[in-house]
């Protein structure tokens, strides 16, 4: 860890120093987005078009008019942790050596770090000012949340056409890590469920105003730290306690 931070603080001290003139990139993915956003953002406020990424996405971009003998610097950290730069916020640090004018950057998203936006920033050892880009990164997490021993949360017998019928209410929540990141930047575009029984499988999907509606609600949302949204879906119409606890409920995600 001390040599991971040491590290951190070195490159942050190359990176952050500016002049003019060579190192060019802009930004161009040569990997895909889990948004179908094509380049790196070079606006940090612009946070509507960054890329979006989770942990095992490849990040691919090429680096132009560099200078042989010179070095490049690359370091990608959680957008304003540079006072606090450790294992939980730095996405990737390097230092290449030059051999052709031109050099393709690629590197693996680490799955273990926060999720957020990152700034990504690289110097060419040239006097050139520092190249900055932003993206996305976020690991959404879902799960059904179970009642005792039962898939379903909740459970309430009625009367229909004088027989004993049963509202069986199922829940999932579905949690980011950061405010800044929203489920469509990282590549999910539908929740529900998967609901299991006598051998059959069937789906129930949020609508898709209910499920822009979690978009919407995160703008109203005064928060820098992780977030949970919970969903559920009411089944009805089930004739029986043992029918109805022999429904297995899973966390139904449409991924990109």
């Amino acid at each position: 860890m001390k040599k991971l931070i040491s590290s951190a603080l070195a490159v942050a001290a190359i990176v952050c120093a500016t002049s003019s003139l060579a190192a060019t990139s802009d930004g161009t993915l040569g990997s895909e987005s889990r948004n179908d956003v094509t380049a790196l953002q070079k606006v940090d406020t612009e946070t509507s078009s960054m890329p979006g990424f989770r942990g095992g996405d490849v990040i691919s971009f090429n680096v132009g008019n560099l200078i042989s003998g010179n070095n490049l610097t690359i370091i990608s950290y959680k957008l304003n942790n540079e006072d606090s730069l450790n294992n939980a916020t730095i996405q990737y640090i390097n230092q290449y050596e030059i051999d052709e004018v031109t050099k393709n950057v690629e590197y693996v998203v680490r799955d273990n770090v926060e999720d957020g936006i990152y700034k990504l920033s690289l110097n060419g050892n040239d006097n050139s000012e520092v190249i900055n880009f932003y993206y996305k990164v976020g690991n959404p997490e879902f799960s059904v949340v179970p009642g005792d021993g039962t898939s379903y949360k909740k459970i309430e017998s009625y009367q229909s056409g004088g027989q004993t019928k049963y509202a069986v209410g199922f829940v999932a929540k579905a949690v980011l890590g950061s405010n800044d990141v929203s489920f469509t930047d990282v590549g999910v575009s539908e929740l529900g469920f998967t609901f299991t029984a006598n051998g059959k499988t069937i789906t129930q999907k949020l609508t898709q105003e209910q499920f822009d509606a979690i978009a919407e609600a995160q703008k109203y949302i005064e928060s820098d730290g992780g977030i949970a949204f919970v969903y559920g879906v009411t089944v009805y119409g089930i004739d029986s306690m043992e029918k109805a606890n022999a429904i297995v409920a899973d966390v139904y995600k449409l991924d990109n």
